[in-house]
């Protein structure tokens, strides 16, 4: 009867071990599981952290450059009735090989329609650039087609670009050029991809050689045709302190 007890009791205490066991190597994969998990989170959580901020770093340095606070501007283009301001023209797109422009791939091909402050550019197919020229400019109280050389300006030049963009669908490339009509020569470029379809607010900055130059748009890198970017309320100042 002893050994029948001792026996009853063993089994007893064996279980509760083995349940003891299981239950704690149960809680210790769960547990584990759970932390992998919320490690995983972290990581991901930390790496969309670092692209936006990847993202953000060379327009929070241009603005930088351009300067802290509100300096002040003076505004060489505001618009109004962009259609008397622009000339629209599809081109092919260039590429400098030996000193010499080459066009590569087809011309564009599309329309622009103005209406108010409201630039409309149509494209009925991906290729080549569909360029808007600004022709007209405010400078010290004249209206000169371009922006003349300006040899009271201190170092650079520094010009801030705003505007409104969006497209119907698909993504539009717009690239802003400030060029030398002359020699030929860019004094600062950048592009901005347009993929919204409403109305979304933008701001770029450069820092050029006060030289003659004129202000292009190119409409390029287009996703799908036909399909079309709108641009509205460009604003071009130049920073005067």
């Amino acid at each position: 009867m002893a050994a029948e007890h001792s026996a009853s009791l063993l089994t007893t205490l064996l279980s509760g071990v083995v349940s003891g066991a299981i239950v704690a190597a149960l809680t210790y994969w769960f547990s584990r599981k759970k932390t992998a998990a919320e490690i995983a989170k972290m990581e991901a959580e930390t790496a969309k952290i670092r692209q936006e901020i990847g993202q953000g770093v060379s327009a929070v340095a241009a603005s930088v450059s351009y300067g802290l606070g509100n300096p002040a501007e003076q505004i060489l283009y505001s618009a109004t009735d962009v259609g008397f301001d622009f000339e629209g023209t599809p081109q092919h797109v260039t590429q400098r090989v030996q000193g010499k422009d080459v066009t590569v791939g087809d011309k564009a091909k599309g329309s622009v329609d103005f209406q108010g402050d409201v630039i409309d550019v149509h494209r009925e197919n991906t290729e080549g650039r569909f360029a808007l020229l600004l022709k007209r400019y405010s400078y010290n109280g004249s209206t000169p087609d371009s922006v003349p050389e300006d040899n009271l300006i201190s170092g650079l030049r520094r010009i801030r670009v705003t505007f409104e963009a969006k497209v119907s669908r698909g993504h539009h490339t717009l690239r802003f050029v400030f060029k030398n009509e002359e020699t030929g020569d860019w004094l600062a470029s950048t592009e901005r991809v347009i993929a919204e379809t409403t109305w979304t607010p933008v701001q770029l900055f450069f820092s050029m050689t006060p030289r003659k130059c004129r202000l292009r748009i190119d409409d390029i890198n287009v996703s799908e045709a036909p399909s079309n970017v709108q641009i509205r309320k460009l604003v071009v100042a130049q920073r005067t302190s």
